[in-house]
């Protein structure tokens, strides 16, 4: 009975793990000794290593923080946590491991310690574990499933199964998970009686579970206790159940959930008063917490493709007295991009104009329609200067109104009308490339200020959380992940004459991934987006789809895997080999990378699949290799043939990555390896006399083989680095 009844207590228990003792040893007294430098577990082949280091006191010293761990692998003391010896600990390690053995199933285990010297007042701790011939689970058998109609189903495979090691705090998980499915059919008292008979000449044991449902609980009244200003319809609003209901833990989950979706929202605890054996009637206790109605956050991140960003943002998240957020927000991004010049981390943030610092202001209503909240109502009004790093720089203002359903918490929905009238800057190279207009009149109607205002529906489903998160080590060592971890995206936008756009165009792109978690330590991911956009056949370039930077092909900066042209200044020309005139260059000129720059030209359909390979080496530190590869064409259809440029271009880069949890979030960064070939493309400049575009004619172009190929430089010059938050996919 107890058991179940700790059921109602705990929402989402996790596997019943040994814990590091918290005492510091016999008395009070810190014991300080010599310090130990390692500590091993040999023979130790089943259980995980984490286990074991969480069951026992000693430890070694270790890096204070996952953000010093350049510094701790350089020996830096002030980075390192120092660890010292103590000798009574050591030997109530022996018998913690020996009673976690047992408990894992290995009940003749034996655990023994040595001391070694390393050093000066240096010492390494090696516990010797001979783990001996394990009990194993020989047969399995769960009775009274079916004493429910229709018969209780459990929540995701059995923690145990024949073969298993015969571990109890795998039974004890099966227990929990046999109290919870009874629990959410409306039996939390229900009693579970397990019965094991051991067969010492097979080291099998026959196990079964005998499931008693108990009786049937219904919830009662709730009693609601919130903090101003929150008020106590809004809570009784988002309630997942009704007094008279069947009991069900996913009720009182689900209340949590919608409670927290409240921007205010602080803290709930639900507490299932009532909850005693025998009792009928469970009536919730629900505190919520508010945190601060209005208030001013500042975020500011460091990236490979916005430089320096900051944000200043002001909300209040209980408007005029209800479940409404209105929020002030304004920001500038690409600081410090022109005085870094292109180096490490601002690598993918452009040149020249590029490189200016954008901003954005913004003002945002949203508010829940209906009482659940499961549709939210949302709209924006914004004014902003963007730039697409060697692609366009557009400034303009735009508005958004739009929806957003939740029809299951992992599967949402939305429709969004977003005008916005905007100016562009940096493009005529976009449009002189792709469609061969060069013409400066016809550039500057083309530029000027337009509208695009398209209808966008989006369908986003994430059954396993965001997918930018990196997941830390702890997670998997209490098994509180899925095996997989899959999440995908559609977004499909549309506009036309009817909508207000002076452009008519379809545009649609599908994103999708999946983790594989393999053990506790290693994870391989894969990522596949395809995009196409079908309309005029002049369109602008926010239309079109790009690759290359840190979220998708790592091997290239930001948006310049793709078709593309190469610009360079009137006064280079002659130092290239050409003349200012059309066609000027001679015929498969090789130019010199430093006196030209490379512009995207992007294009209608895009393909970019990534495969990723990741493993923890520390509670908070994981590296990775991967392939990403990309393919983009300018017109699949054969259409704008532009000056020559190449109707498509693909490339696979191959690379290296280490992601560290901070405490301002995981910070990623990628080494990516390019190695693309000498390419052909048409060269553009401008001539100062006629102010107008010059194509001097198609070129041949390698930034990383120019005078002179193969040896290190030219290795380090195709490694491409890019620093930026989360998991890539």
């Amino acid at each position: 009975m107890g058991r179940a009844l700790l059921v109602l207590l705990l929402s989402h228990p996790g596997i019943l793990w040994a814990q590091r003792p918290t005492e510091s040893g016999p008395g009070d007294e810190e014991v300080e000794g010599p310090e130990v430098v390692r500590v091993e577990f040999e023979g130790a082949h089943t259980l995980d290593r984490e286990i074991l280091e969480g069951a026992i006191f000693t430890e070694a010293t270790h890096c204070r923080s996952p953000l010093f761990f350049l510094f701790c692998a350089l020996g830096m003391g002030w980075a390192l946590e120092r660890a010292y010896l103590d000798p009574l600990e050591v030997d109530e390690d022996e018998e913690r491991l020996r009673l976690l053995y047992q408990r894992w199933g290995f009940p003749e285990v034996v655990v023994s310690a040595k001391i070694e010297p390393k050093g000066q007042d240096e010492v390494e701790v090696i516990f010797e574990i001979e783990e001996g011939e394990p009990i194993r689970v020989g047969t399995l058998e769960v009775i009274g499933l079916d004493s429910l109609s229709p018969p209780v189903e459990l929540e995701g495979p059995p923690p145990l199964e024949p073969g298993d090691l015969y571990a109890l705090p795998k039974l004890e998980e099966f227990e929990i998970l046999l109290a919870r499915a009874f629990a959410e059919r409306g039996y939390p008292y229900a009693g579970i009686e397990v019965d094991g008979r051991v067969d010492e000449e097979s080291r099998r044991v026959a196990l079964v579970l005998r499931v008693s449902p108990g009786p049937e609980v219904i919830f009662g009244f709730p009693e609601i206790i919130t903090d101003d200003p929150i008020k106590e319809s809004t809570v009784r609003d988002r309630l997942a159940f009704r007094p008279g209901d069947l009991f069900s833990l996913s009720a009182l989950g689900e209340t949590e959930r919608r409670l927290y979706q409240l921007p205010i929202v602080k803290g709930v605890e639900i507490e299932p008063l009532g909850a005693a054996p025998g009792a009928l009637e469970v009536s919730p206790r629900i505190e919520v917490e508010s945190g601060r109605q209005r208030a001013i956050q500042v975020l500011g991140t460091l990236s490979s493709s916005e430089c320096l960003e900051v944000n200043l943002l002001w909300a209040d998240r209980y408007f005029l007295g209800g479940p409404r957020l209105f929020g002030l927000g304004f920001g500038f991004s690409n600081l410090l991009a022109n005085s870094m010049s292109g180096g490490f981390p601002c690598t993918s943030t452009g040149s020249g104009s590029y490189a200016n610092p954008n901003y954005f202001v913004e003002a945002e209503f949203t508010r829940p329609l209906g009482k659940i909240g499961a549709t939210l109502f949302s709209v924006r009004g914004f004014h902003q200067r963007e730039s697409v790093p060697q692609v366009y720089i557009q400034r303009g203002t735009g508005g958004e109104i739009g929806l957003t359903r939740e029809f299951r918490p992992e599967l949402l929905g939305g429709l969004t009308y977003a005008p916005v009238r905007n100016e562009l800057r940096s493009a005529e190279l976009y449009y002189c490339g792709n469609f061969g207009i060069c013409d400066e009149e016809v550039i500057d109607t083309l530029t000027a200020l337009h509208w695009i205002a398209p209808i966008e529906g989006r369908i986003s489903w994430t059954p396993a959380g965001s997918p930018s998160l990196v997941v830390p080590l702890d997670a998997r060592v209490t098994g509180r992940l899925p095996l997989w971890r899959p999440w995908g995206r559609l977004r499909v936008a549309g506009a036309a004459t009817p909508t207000g756009s002076q452009y008519d165009y379809l545009r649609g792109v599908s994103e999708g991934a999946v983790t594989r978690f393999l053990g506790k330590r290693w994870e391989l991911a894969s990522r596949i987006r395809l995009g196409g956009v079908v309309g005029e056949s002049v369109l602008p370039p926010q239309t079109r789809f790009y690759s290359g930077g840190a979220n998708s092909v790592r091997g290239v900066s930001q948006n310049l895997l793709g078709p593309k042209i190469l610009v360079t200044r009137a006064e280079q020309v002659e130092a290239l080999g050409c003349r200012l005139e059309p066609k000027g260059c001679p015929a498969d000129l090789v130019v010199d990378p430093k006196l030209v720059g490379e512009r995207a030209l992007g294009g209608r359909a895009v393909v970019d699949l990534s495969l990723e390979g990741r493993v923890w080496i520390a509670d908070a530190l994981q590296l990775a290799t991967f392939i990403d590869f990309g393919s983009v064409w300018r017109d699949p259809t054969g259409g704008s043939p532009g000056l020559g440029a190449p109707r498509s271009e693909a490339l696979l880069t191959p690379g290296v990555g280490v992601r560290v949890l901070s405490p301002f979030g995981p910070v990623r960064l990628d080494i990516g390896y390019n190695p693309i070939g000498t390419q052909r493309y048409p060269l553009l400049v401008r001539d100062p006399e006629e102010n107008e575009l010059v194509d001097l004619g198609v070129v041949r172009f390698n930034p990383f083989t120019y005078r002179g190929r193969g040896g290190l430089r030219e290795f380090f010059r195709r490694l491409h680095f890019q620093l930026a938050m989360g998991q890539p996919f």
